[in-house]
Protein backbone atom coordinates (compact mmCIF):
# COMPACT_ATOMS: atom_id res chain seq x y z
CA UNK A 1 0.00 0.00 0.00
CA UNK A 2 1.53 3.38 -0.88
CA UNK A 3 -1.42 5.44 -0.08
CA UNK A 4 -1.18 7.71 2.99
CA UNK A 5 -3.74 9.85 4.40
CA UNK A 6 -1.99 12.34 6.99
CA UNK A 7 -3.28 14.18 9.41
CA UNK A 8 -2.41 17.40 11.29
CA UNK A 9 -2.90 20.81 12.34
CA UNK A 10 0.21 22.04 11.89
CA UNK A 11 -0.25 23.00 8.47
CA UNK A 12 4.12 23.48 7.87
CA UNK A 13 4.35 20.02 9.46
CA UNK A 14 1.84 18.41 7.26
CA UNK A 15 3.29 20.29 4.26
CA UNK A 16 6.74 19.49 4.89
CA UNK A 17 5.60 15.34 5.55
CA UNK A 18 3.24 15.71 2.73
CA UNK A 19 6.29 16.47 0.25
CA UNK A 20 8.64 14.00 2.25
CA UNK A 21 6.82 11.39 1.86
CA UNK A 22 5.84 12.08 -1.82
CA UNK A 23 9.39 11.73 -2.52
CA UNK A 24 9.14 8.45 -1.10
CA UNK A 25 6.97 7.55 -3.42
CA UNK A 26 3.50 7.63 -1.36
CA UNK A 27 0.85 9.14 -2.32
CA UNK A 28 -0.33 11.66 0.14
CA UNK A 29 -4.02 12.75 1.01
CA UNK A 30 -5.72 14.38 4.19
CA UNK A 31 -8.82 12.42 3.17
CA UNK A 32 -10.22 9.22 2.46
CA UNK A 33 -10.97 5.98 4.43
CA UNK A 34 -8.29 3.41 3.13
CA UNK A 35 -4.50 4.02 3.47
CA UNK A 36 -2.12 4.21 6.08
CA UNK A 37 -3.22 6.78 8.65
CA UNK A 38 -0.08 8.89 9.77
CA UNK A 39 -1.97 11.17 12.94
CA UNK A 40 -0.57 14.11 14.04
CA UNK A 41 -1.60 13.96 17.89
CA UNK A 42 1.51 16.54 19.13
CA UNK A 43 -1.25 19.45 19.09
CA UNK A 44 -5.01 18.24 19.66
CA UNK A 45 -4.07 15.30 22.19
CA UNK A 46 -6.84 13.54 19.97
CA UNK A 47 -6.44 10.21 20.97
CA UNK A 48 -10.00 9.33 20.14
CA UNK A 49 -9.07 9.39 16.44
CA UNK A 50 -7.21 6.29 16.47
CA UNK A 51 -10.46 4.44 17.80
CA UNK A 52 -12.46 6.33 14.82
CA UNK A 53 -10.17 4.68 12.23
CA UNK A 54 -9.96 1.62 13.90
CA UNK A 55 -14.13 1.39 14.05
CA UNK A 56 -13.71 1.70 9.98
CA UNK A 57 -10.74 -1.29 10.24
CA UNK A 58 -9.27 -3.63 12.43
CA UNK A 59 -6.10 -4.01 10.07
CA UNK A 60 -5.52 -0.45 8.68
CA UNK A 61 -1.99 1.16 9.78
CA UNK A 62 -2.04 3.79 12.02
CA UNK A 63 1.32 5.42 12.83
CA UNK A 64 1.21 8.54 15.59
CA UNK A 65 3.07 11.79 15.63
CA UNK A 66 3.61 12.39 19.31
CA UNK A 67 5.45 14.02 22.00
CA UNK A 68 5.73 13.25 25.12
CA UNK A 69 6.93 9.78 25.22
CA UNK A 70 4.01 9.16 27.36
CA UNK A 71 1.68 9.01 24.79
CA UNK A 72 2.85 6.42 23.04
CA UNK A 73 1.38 3.57 25.29
CA UNK A 74 -1.75 5.48 24.83
CA UNK A 75 -1.51 5.65 21.59
CA UNK A 76 -0.50 1.77 21.53
CA UNK A 77 -3.24 1.07 23.74
CA UNK A 78 -6.06 3.11 21.40
CA UNK A 79 -4.90 0.57 18.21
CA UNK A 80 -1.80 2.66 16.77
CA UNK A 81 0.72 0.53 14.96
CA UNK A 82 3.52 2.65 15.69
CA UNK A 83 4.60 6.07 16.74
CA UNK A 84 7.23 8.20 16.53
CA UNK A 85 8.36 10.72 19.07
CA UNK A 86 9.07 14.41 18.20
CA UNK A 87 11.35 15.38 16.80
CA UNK A 88 11.42 12.72 14.25
CA UNK A 89 14.14 11.84 11.51
CA UNK A 90 11.38 11.93 8.48
CA UNK A 91 12.98 8.98 6.80
CA UNK A 92 12.15 7.01 10.10
CA UNK A 93 8.26 7.92 9.51
CA UNK A 94 8.35 6.65 5.77
CA UNK A 95 10.45 3.71 6.37
CA UNK A 96 8.01 2.67 9.27
CA UNK A 97 5.11 3.36 6.53
CA UNK A 98 6.55 1.44 3.80
CA UNK A 99 6.89 -1.35 6.68
CA UNK A 100 3.20 -0.54 7.61
CA UNK A 101 1.82 -1.02 3.97
CA UNK A 102 3.75 -4.42 3.77
CA UNK A 103 2.22 -5.71 7.00
CA UNK A 104 -1.42 -4.33 6.12
CA UNK A 105 -1.40 -6.28 2.61
CA UNK A 106 -0.18 -9.54 4.31
CA UNK A 107 -3.02 -9.01 6.60
CA UNK A 108 -5.59 -7.89 4.30
CA UNK A 109 -4.91 -11.38 1.88
CA UNK A 110 -5.63 -13.26 5.28
CA UNK A 111 -8.51 -11.26 6.46
CA UNK A 112 -12.58 -10.79 4.96
CA UNK A 113 -11.89 -7.18 5.57
CA UNK A 114 -12.26 -5.49 1.61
Amino acid sequence: MRKVILKSDDESLKEFLKQRLTDDGFDVSDHGTTGIYILDLTESKNFMAIEIVRMQSKIIPIICIIDDEDDALTCLRKGADSYVIMPFDPYELSVRARLAGERYAKRLALSNEP
